[in-house]
């Protein structure tokens, strides 16, 4: 009985401790359940037959939700664009070479790779899902830094690339339709 007396006047004394003891253990709880966000990116990726399984699919879901936010990006809207590009298929390649999830080019995706310090040392590795993401949410990055936050004309350089959309006088709504489309019932289900 004087052993637990001690220990609750110890922690008494001491509430930083105990206060940094509980922020620990739910920091590692948070981190091991992830977010409630993550938790939906993961089950939508489901839904849409998305062919990372298990613990892989969470890792992606997770790594989407960070990067996108860590962007300034609705994870869902980045979602909406790969529904668009590749129906969620890791290992789709356009007839005109574009490939992954958010179908990049290779020589645009190297660029890009390029001033993130991030190396591709194969047009392959755009298969990748993760560096894919990483590669196709840093294109949109630039993109919204030639055209500011008008998310018409970022889609529509993002489908047909900047230097075209640029020369355009009106903007066509295509595309940009289908990707608004879909980022709609990705937030309605």
């Amino acid at each position: 009985m004087m052993k637990k007396l001690n220990k609750i006047k110890w922690l008494i004394k001491h509430p930083l401790w105990v206060g940094l003891v509980v922020f620990g253990v739910l920091s590692l709880l948070i981190k091991v359940t992830g977010s409630a966000e993550a938790d939906r990116v993961a089950w939508m990726l489901q839904s849409n037959d998305f062919n990372l399984v298990g613990p892989e699919r969470r890792a992606f879901a997770n790594f989407l939700v960070d990067t996108a936010k860590d962007n300034d990006f609705d994870p869902l809207l980045i979602m909406a664009i790969m529904k668009v590009e590749s129906e969620f298929r890791t290992d789709a390649v356009s007839h005109r070479g574009a490939m992954g999830l958010l179908q990049l080019k290779p020589v645009a995706a190297r660029e890009v790779a390029d001033q993130i310090n991030f190396k591709i040392k194969s047009k392959h590795e755009l298969l990748d899902p993760f560096k894919n993401l990483a590669i196709g949410v840093q294109y949109l990055v630039h993109l919204r830094e030639l055209f500011g936050y008008d998310l018409h004309k970022i889609l529509t350089a993002y489908n047909m690339g900047p230097t075209l959309a640029k020369q355009l006088h009106t903007l066509p709504q295509g595309y940009v339709r289908k990707v608004l489309r879909a980022y709609q019932d990705l937030n309605d289900s």
